[in-house]
């Protein structure tokens, strides 16, 4: 049986202003990655975008993990990372939404 979401989400956002790189979805918890494209890339933008997308994607306790740089797509699940990748994914990962945790990436 499919499951529609059925909620009315009053300024959705624009399109053009992210991208899904990954999503991945089990029976408790739904994965995001997704790629801002906004222009400002502030604490309260990138929160704000969160909660707007948090609202109009997810269904149950969810991570979402925001960046701003696509080059980060190839890296998503990797394991290991080397140095490089490492300091690329701390450069261009700003924002991870754990159930409802906002955490902040800050680069060193």
């Amino acid at each position: 049986m499919i499951h529609e979401n059925k909620r009315i989400i009053k300024n959705k956002l624009v399109l053009s202003q992210y991208e899904i790189l990954k999503e991945s979805y089990n029976h408790a918890i739904e994965n995001f990655h997704v790629l801002y494209k906004g222009e400002s890339m502030n604490k309260e933008a990138l929160h704000n975008f969160v909660l707007k997308f948090r609202k109009e994607y997810t269904t149950k306790n969810t991570n979402i993990y925001v960046y701003n740089k696509s080059d980060i797509a190839n890296l998503i699940d990797k394991y290991p990372l080397n140095d490089k990748e490492a300091e690329l994914l701390l450069n261009h990962g700003s924002l991870i939404l754990q159930k409802s945790m906002l955490i902040y990436l800050e680069s060193v």
